[in-house]
């Protein structure tokens, strides 16, 4: 009797490959189609779709939305890249961008937005508004856990800054609940 082979061993991922499909799934928000995403947030802040479609009837744009900037990195501090994207809605005429939303992917399916403190609520600094005079977002970026909102100030009586554009920044951190 001849003894049995032995059972081969299970394949096992070379670790390399192993990083690889981790470093994938951490970054598969950036595979996402934000102009449809921006587009139903854009359709759900207006009041619906048929309230999108005639908020944009008289607009020069071919879309409802047009996405600027997009910027990665860990918000929520789970592992995984959350999206920061700003975009010109058919109502921007000649503004900066007017839309903002901060997406996450659950799954490979889904992609939901993550809420953002609306900056009305902390607007008022010294009895004075500071959303007075500003305009934007203009420039967004997410530096260690934090996003940054870049707002241009724009008026009459800004200081003057030199060669370098008068700013505002707002910074959001997630509290666990939403970035505020």
């Amino acid at each position: 009797m001849v003894p049995a082979a032995p059972k081969p061993l299970p394949l096992v991922k070379h670790s390399d490959e192993v990083k690889a499909t981790n470093k994938r799934a951490r970054e598969a928000i950036r595979d996402a189609d934000f102009e449809e995403l921006l587009t139903s947030v854009l359709s759900q802040r207006l009041g619906g779709e048929r309230a999108m479609k005639e908020a944009c009837e008289d607009s020069r744009k071919d879309e409802p939305v047009e996405v600027e900037d997009r910027v990665f990195g860990d918000l929520d501090g789970d592992g995984y890249e959350d999206a920061a994207v700003t975009a010109f809605s058919c109502q921007a005429g000649q503004s900066p961008p007017d839309l903002l939303a901060v997406f996450k992917q659950k799954d490979s399916a889904n992609i939901v937005e993550l809420p953002l403190d609306d900056m009305g609520n902390a607007s008022k600094f010294a009895g004075e508004d500071i959303l007075d005079n500003l305009r934007g977002p203009w420039r967004i970026e997410i530096d260690k856990g934090e996003l940054v909102v870049r707002y241009l100030i724009w008026a009459p009586d800004a200081p003057k800054c030199g060669d370098a554009d008068c700013t505002a920044d707002f910074i959001y951190r997630w509290n666990g609940q939403k970035l505020a």
